[in-house]
């Protein structure tokens, strides 16, 4: 076994006060000091992955040659093959600068290699076929290409120009000749994260070609962070920051929405397509918050791991960054305000599926119906208060049962039938 031996310290690494008093757990506090963050300025810049982070792309050699030669490709609209790789970071590699030239109006080809039959990297045959097959005048490798010094060779004979974007170590002191060749790691590099996956260095080129990151990160954050987490490259600096991003909320001109009016289109504040309301549910939290909202009920939607936030929020209500939804000044159904207070009397509950769940979370006044139902636990009368759980077990409302359990699950999966828990006595939270 490679790793017989476990080097265990004798004495348990204690977590730091500062970081505990900063609301850090005791184990998080623990891996933030065994990294060199035990003050929580430090700790809170690492996990925050801040765009100070970000680096000009053109601080990479040879990075305006690959733009200059691609931006001819594009005017040109010459057939151009992007070369990648069959791992993860190789085919979001791919994937990034396919599409990119696509929307560019250019003629691509991507090609993966096979993993059995042609292994890592260039190969001749591949780039014979590409050059018989396609007419390709112009090869952008892509995780790959930093050693391809022969292959390099074989396609300028054959009239191809090439350009070579790798993470890779190179081999020695020699490079391919190509037109540019693109590695953080390539001799003499200057750029100050050498740490950059294959995905990374296709995305600078991107940001390159743009002029600016915020397009690129809007269209293609997803795929750089799963090439560059998959490839396991530190998740520090540059890296932290383009796996953390969430849209593009830290760039110029973008603000804080501080305040939601009462309005029943979410969309007069922020864009639903793309990624505008970033990961982590965020269109759900905000849609569930305007509804308590529409219930009379001042909703405060804000960054709960920054310290004393909910003093400040008090304290200082004017000067704490944060979003609130406006109560609603209509009546509000006074039968709907006992329910959203009497969970602790449920008698049962009612599991919905998927299709219900994201129903409920929509801007649609909605009932529970039997066709809905996946499973009822627990007993209940008619007139009982019940929790409503998503498809995943998580309680997503209360309401009053208009049946009790045994008609319940008689009812249940059928189309038809009248609501088990109504509108009007559904609260959800």
């Amino acid at each position: 076994m490679k790793y017989r031996n476990w080097q265990i310290p004798y004495t348990a690494p204690q977590p730091p006060e500062a970081l505990l008093r900063a609301g850090y757990s005791p184990l998080l506090a623990v891996l933030l000091a065994l990294r060199g963050y035990a003050d929580p300025v430090q700790a809170r810049a690492f996990l925050s992955g801040g765009d100070q982070s970000a680096f000009d792309p053109m601080l990479l050699q040879d990075m305006d040659k690959a733009v200059a030669r691609i931006r001819t490709a594009i005017e040109r609209r010459e057939n151009v093959a992007v070369f990648g790789d069959y791992d993860v970071d190789g085919i979001t590699s791919t994937c990034v600068l396919t599409d990119y030239l696509r929307r560019q109006g250019v003629p691509v080809h991507p090609y993966i290699p096979d993993r059995i039959e042609e292994g890592y990297g260039l190969n001749m045959d591949a780039i014979t076929n590409l050059q018989r097959t396609s007419d390709i005048t112009l090869i952008i490798t892509v995780d790959c290409g930093i050693t391809a010094i022969d292959e390099t060779n074989y396609a300028l004979q054959r009239g191809i120009d090439m350009v070579i974007t790798d993470h890779h170590e190179c081999s020695g002191q020699a490079i391919p000749n190509a037109v540019a060749v693109v590695d953080p790691k390539r001799p003499g590099s200057q750029y100050p994260n050498s740490g950059l996956a294959g995905v990374g260095v296709a995305y600078k080129l991107l940001c390159a070609l743009e002029g600016g990151s915020d397009r690129v990160l809007r269209e293609y954050g997803d795929l750089v962070a799963i090439g560059t987490v998959a490839d396991v490259m530190p998740l520090t600096g540059e890296n932290r920051y383009l796996v953390a991003h969430n849209g593009s909320p830290s760039q110029p001109g973008t603000s804080v929405i501080r305040e939601v009016q009462p309005v029943k289109d979410l969309s007069d504040y922020i864009q639903t397509e793309k990624s505008g309301f970033g990961r982590g549910g965020m269109l759900t939290k905000t849609t569930i918050a305007r509804k308590v909202a529409d219930e009379g009920i001042t909703v405060i939607i804000a960054n709960g791991k920054r310290d004393n936030i909910l003093v400040d929020l008090l304290q200082q209500p004017d000067d704490t960054v944060c979003t609130r939804f406006i109560p609603s000044t209509e009546a509000v159904s006074s039968v709907k305000k006992w329910i959203a207070h009497s969970e602790g009397f449920a008698k049962g509950e009612i599991h919905i599926n998927e299709c219900a769940t994201d129903i409920l979370s929509s801007e649609k006044a909605a009932s529970i119906l039997p066709v809905g139902i996946t499973h009822i636990e627990g007993e209940f009368e008619k007139d009982d208060i019940v929790r409503i759980m998503d498809f995943l077990g998580n309680q997503v409302g209360v309401g009053k049962a208009n049946c009790d359990s045994a008609q319940a699950r008689e009812a249940m999966g059928k189309h038809g039938k009248k609501p088990v828990v109504h509108y009007d006595y559904l609260y959800i939270e």
